[in-house]
């Protein structure tokens, strides 16, 4: 299930965007305030690639450039189109590839970035230390901005859950819908009842 709420309503709450604000996902979308970029050797080809991100346009999402292959080849960040998963993740469109991108998505999602511009001048991603360090300092430096538009999420509604292999104990995960404890329902409901009580209040002055 699929929720998006209305911008006006969400400009006024404001985001909620970044984890240098409140840590914890917004409601509107984000992106770079500035571009970026990053260089090193890839893990699994041994070619030096550069990587720089940009900001792009609310509703554009992840898209990576493969700036050596002819036209600017754009390959969608996106689930539907990873063609492999061994030993890396490998995105793939129109005969042109892009691999060894997981650090890079993870650490979008953990800045909750939800548009860039990705541009590589090679088939794989730099793999730099072997984790996401150099990807959060080079977007630390330029920061995050919210966009003028709702941020589109998945709410789990039921458990799915995913196995593979034959044997007696195949390997599995699963994903189950977030339950409130009774704690954070009291708390919950404390804020609701301080909120309509500051309503209710008459302002200051005579009337």
């Amino acid at each position: 299930m699929i929720q998006k709420a209305e911008p006006a309503a969400l400009l006024r709450r404001g985001s909620g965007a970044g984890l240098g604000i409140n840590g914890r996902l917004g409601v509107l979308q984000t992106t770079l305030q500035g571009r970026v970029s990053v260089s090193g050797i890839g893990v699994h080809s041994g070619a030096p690639a550069t990587v720089t991100i940009s900001p792009a346009p609310a509703d554009t999402g992840i898209t990576f450039i493969r700036k050596d292959a002819g036209a600017r080849h754009a390959i969608t960040g996106d689930w539907r189109f990873v063609q492999a998963t061994d030993h890396c993740t490998m995105l793939a469109s129109g005969g042109k590839s892009v691999a060894t991108i997981e650090h890079l998505m993870a650490t979008l999602r953990a800045l909750e970035i939800d548009n860039a511009i990705i541009e590589v001048d090679a088939p794989e991603l730099p793999v730099m230390d072997g984790s996401s360090a150099a990807f959060v300092k080079a977007i630390d430096k330029v920061g995050v901005t919210s966009q003028p538009a709702a941020r589109r999420y998945i709410k789990v509604l039921k458990p799915v859950r995913v196995e593979r292999g034959a044997s007696r104990r195949p390997a599995s995960a699963e994903v189950r819908a977030h339950q409130r404890s009774e704690r954070q329902r009291a708390r919950r409901r404390a804020r609701d009842r301080g909120r309509r009580q500051t309503s209710l209040r008459p302002p200051p002055g005579p009337f």
